[in-house]
């Protein structure tokens, strides 16, 4: 039955990573047509795919629950977490997105270097948001996709997952948030932030302080450079010490407060599942080679 189970979840998850895509190819191709007809501009067709994304998410979740609606959900009762504890794991979680995203790039380049003999893969999320309103990519980016993601991985699969204990529902939802995205720039650091959030979502059964990280997440991984992007040189040089500066201290206060947090606690464990059954099942292997192919596509279209 866990072994069943699992592999629904996963088959939920493949089919809201292809609905995603679908509606976002039939919303790109209508876009495209209002473009040629002169109807809209390129900037707001781009517009209009930022503000619909976090709502085809909240369809995407809509479908899941569907899907898994047989699978029973264990919910907890909701407990607070103290300031002290939660500031450094909000630093661990702005810090992973510039440690994964540093990691990723390099692999991306010398994976490039290798096949094509050059290093030119631009950032492709950069790039889609650099000529938009920064107030539309705050209220849409930063506020609206985190709530909505929030409720999906953190509150809605992971109470699913619940059932086969801390280790499985935390890494589980949080490799489902990375793959979700679809693409090799953000997979990785999803990923890790993911482990973050997922591991106070667990531990407090409230996602109201996932959703705060994940906002200042985005913010400072979106809007922020964006908005220093349009400074002066002086700026972005006092970005990029930022950036050094709050890795460093990302790795030190992981070491002394967040690997702390993170520990599971013995009432804290049900029950867990075997590797092989949480992450090797049917379901979750389709997903994996679906995603995959999906990272590969939208880096080299």
């Amino acid at each position: 039955m866990e072994k069943k189970n699992l592999s629904r979840i996963g088959f939920a998850l493949a089919v809201t990573c292809v609905l995603f895509d679908l509606v976002g190819f039939i919303l790109g191709f209508t876009l495209s047509g209002f473009i040629d007809r002169g109807i809209i501009t390129a900037e707001t067709a781009n517009i209009v795919s930022i503000v619909i994304s976090p709502f085809i998410t909240l369809l995407c979740l809509f479908v899941f629950s569907l899907i898994t609606r047989n699978i029973k959900s264990i919910k907890v009762t909701k407990s607070k977490i103290t300031v002290s504890k939660l500031i450094p794991l909000i630093f661990c979680g702005l810090g992973l997105i510039y440690i994964g995203n540093l990691l990723t790039r390099l692999v991306m380049w010398a994976v490039d270097f290798i096949i094509n003999g050059k290093m030119d893969i631009g950032n492709q999320m950069s790039e889609t948001m650099q000529d938009l309103p920064i107030p539309v990519i705050f209220l849409f980016v930063a506020v609206a996709a985190p709530i909505f993601e929030e409720l999906f991985f953190r509150k809605v699969l992971l109470d699913k997952l619940r059932p086969y204990g801390y280790k499985t529902a935390v890494a589980l939802s949080a490799l489902s948030f990375g793959l979700f995205h679809r693409n090799f720039e953000q997979a990785f650091y999803a990923f890790c932030v993911g482990i973050i959030l997922g591991a106070i979502a667990y531990k407090t059964g409230d996602i109201r302080y996932t959703i705060i990280i994940h906002m200042i997440v985005n913010i400072m991984g979106s809007v922020v450079p964006l908005i220093v992007m349009e400074g002066s040189t002086i700026a972005v040089g006092i970005y990029g010490l930022f950036a050094i500066v709050l890795m460093i201290s990302t790795i030190i206060v992981f070491i002394v407060a967040g690997r702390k947090y993170l520990k599971i606690k013995p009432w804290e464990e049900v029950h867990n599942v075997s590797t092989k059954t949480a992450f090797a099942n049917p379901g979750f292997i389709v997903l994996y080679v679906l995603v995959l192919a999906m990272c590969i596509y939208a880096l080299y279209k």
